[in-house]
This record gives C-alpha cells, sequence and structure tokens, in this order.
C-alpha cells in the first residue's frame, strides 16, 4: 500500500493523525505500508504509530510542502515518486486529498497502480473556503480516480451526481479510551483540544464561555494546541479580561486531555470526521457543537450525546453551557453512557475491514 499525503512531519492536526493510525492497522494486518509526503529530511510524526516494520516513511523533500510549488518543483515531485512506485510495485496508491491526488495522478498512471483520493474532510470544503473559486475543475480531476473514500454516507449528496458512483464511505477508526468519569459536575471544565485555526472558531468558544460566566457559570475552559491564531487567541483573552481560560500546549497524549475533560466543545465551520469530538464521546464526554457543522453534527445526538446550537449567537451558546452547570447527577449520568454507545460502530477492527474490501477490490 502507497499513501501520498502533502506534510506529515510533526504535523498537529486530524488528517495526519488518521494517515498514521489507518497505515499502523493496516500494518498490523500484514500490509506492506509506505507513506509518502513532500516533506524534507527524516520524517517523524506528531501522533507516533507504534512503528511497526511493515511501515516506511519517505518525504520527497523537493519544495516546500507548505507554500506552493512552481512548475518546475511539481514536474520534479512527480517524477520522483514516479521513480519511487516504480521501485516499490504497490498494489494500490491512497491520495490524502485533493492536492495529494493532483501528485500522485500521473506517476500511477503510467505505473498502472489504481488510485483511490480520500476525501477526509466534509465537501463543505468547497463551499465555505477558497477552494469554492476552482471546486469545478477539482470534481472533474476526481472522476480520474478509481474509488473516493468519504467520512459519511451523506456526503455523496454534496457531490456532482457523475462522481457519486465512485464513493465508498469509510469513517475514522476510534480508540477506546478507559478514562473514568465522574457524573457528579458542579463547576464544568470545558476543553477544546486541536488547531488554533479560523475553521475552528475558537474565538467564538472564548466569548460564549465570557458570556455564561457573566450569566453565572463556575466552569473554566480548557484549550489545548497551537496554531496561526495563538497569539490572537490570547490578545482577544486579554482585551475581554475573560478569567478561567487556560491555554495549554498540544500533546500526544491525548488521554491526558480527556482526564480534564468534562464537556468537548467544538464551534467548527466545519469538519470531516472530528477526531477529539469523536474520541471524547467514546470515553462517556458528552460536546457541544453546531447544527450546521457537518462531521459535528454526524456525530452528535442533540440532547442525548451532547448539544447542537442552532445558531453561531454568543447568548445562545452560553445559554446550553450555563444550563449544563445544572444539570442532574442521573442527567448527566445519561449523557455519558449514551456517548460512549454511539461510538461502537467506530471501532477500529470493523474499519479496517471496510479498508481490506477496498483494497482487495482493486488490487
Amino acid at each position: 500500500m502507497l499513501f501520498v499525503t502533502r506534510s506529515i512531519n510533526q504535523v498537529l492536526g486530524g488528517l495526519e493523525k488518521q494517515i498514521v493510525t489507518i497505515a499502523d492497522g493496516l500494518s498490523q494486518r500484514g500490509h506492506e505500508v509506505y507513506v509518502v509526503s513532500l516533506d524534507t529530511g527524516d520524517v517523524k510524526p506528531f501522533f507516533r504509530s507504534n512503528l511497526t516494520q511493515g511501515i516506511t516513511w519517505i518525504g520527497l523533500g523537493i519544495g516546500n510542502p507548505e507554500i506552493k510549488a512552481n512548475l518546475g518543483e511539481k514536474i520534479r515531485r512527480q517524477y520522483e515518486l514516479y521513480r519511487l512506485i516504480r521501485r516499490v510495485k504497490p498494489d494500490v496508491a491512497v491520495a490524502f486529498m485533493i492536492g495529494a491526488f493532483l501528485v500522485s495522478r500521473l506517476p500511477t498512471f503510467f505505473t498502472r497502480v489504481p488510485l483511490i483520493l480520500a476525501e477526509r474532510n466534509s465537501p463543505d470544503i468547497y463551499r465555505l473556503t477558497s477552494a469554492r473559486k476552482k471546486r469545478f475543475l477539482y470534481f472533474i480531476i476526481m472522476f480520474f480516480s478509481k474509488r473516493i473514500t468519504i467520512q459519511f454516507e451523506e456526503y455523496k449528496n454534496k457531490y456532482p451526481r457523475f462522481l457519486r458512483k465512485k464513493f465508498v464511505a469509510i469513517p475514522n477508526s476510534i480508540e477506546l479510551y478507559p478514562v473514568r468519569r465522574d457524573s457528579i459536575i458542579t463547576s464544568p471544565r470545558f476543553v477544546y483540544a486541536g488547531r488554533f485555526s479560523f475553521q475552528k472558531r475558537i474565538d467564538l468558544l472564548i466569548c460564549s464561555f465570557k458570556k455564561y460566566c457573566e450569566l453565572g457559570g463556575l466552569g473554566t475552559l480548557h484549550l489545548f494546541g497551537s496554531g496561526e491564531q495563538d497569539h490572537s487567541l490570547k490578545e482577544l483573552v486579554k482585551s475581554l479580561k475573560a478569567e478561567r481560560i487556560f491555554f495549554h500546549p498540544p500533546t500526544r497524549e491525548i488521554t491526558e486531555v480527556l482526564k480534564v475533560c468534562d464537556i468537548n466543545c467544538l464551534l467548527s465551520i466545519w469538519e470531516g470526521f472530528p477526531n477529539f469530538v469523536a474520541e471524547g464521546l467514546a470515553a462517556g464526554i458528552p460536546v457541544i457543537g453546531l447544527k450546521e457543522c457537518d462531521g459535528v453534527s454526524h456525530l452528535v445526538e442533540n440532547g442525548k450525546t451532547g448539544w447542537l446550537s442552532t445558531s453561531t449567537d454568543v447568548e445562545e451558546i452560553a445559554r446550553i453551557m450555563r444550563a449544563i452547570d445544572d444539570l442532574s447527577t442521573d442527567a448527566m449520568q445519561s449523557f455519558q453512557v449514551q456517548a460512549k454507545l454511539s461510538m461502537s460502530k467506530f471501532d477500529s477492527a470493523t474499519i479496517f475491514h471496510k479498508w481490506d474490501q477496498l483494497f482487495f477490490q482493486l488490487a
């Protein structure tokens, strides 16, 4: 198996974590797995896998994966990938996201290796970001894949009809973390964990928490992560004179975050399959999210495993947070139990079996 992605070396992100998880899981099932990125030097994922003997990490080392490549770099990348494929002779290749697919399409075509496009984000990315300007071109390019994996079956309805026969729904696999949950919560610890980027709307969470405190809320807000908004978010907290908000560095040990989390908060514009939300649910942690957000709304059942706000109104979100303070022990325990039960369908054995089926169909 040959996996291709843009960058994975020390990258904090859900996509990168899942690539490591999938590669490690397939390797343990007996597959020989190569993970190729555009990184330079030794490739060391932020989220470490078991690093079994079946995984080989390769950085092409041409250009900077964080900026747009010039024509010469694009040609050299494709040529080096072509040489690599000729050498390792994979049965199937998987390109994670459209950027990696563009790098992989010609090399796999000339070596006759079936190429799968792994869409690990919500199709809303082609509506809500700058990708909308080229979305029809991207959709035409996707047609030249053998299969396209998506996170949820419903996502295919947001793509053009001519692509829909290519879709295979394979969600992320979720590890079960044995974290003890206390149903008696007098001052809830609200937690966000992930990248500090505009997509995640952490500024909205901070403003909502500030309003929650003004409504008499007694909880604390813990923000785990880093990113381009690191400085601006800390400045926002200062300007609001918000109290009981704590910043923490990103951590590889997800159990350390889950231990201090009573309520998971993710107010993203869009998500494909939010890993930490699912991991939290599997540990019995209910979620506050937005009803309009793909991924979150697919994982969270409003009033049963969490709370989905119908708008981005600060007061509405703050009222949801404030109501959690007044939940009875029985009500909180019900949320925790239902959260755990809801994630049973994403166990690793089920998900890796779907990958196996797909690979053997094409190999």
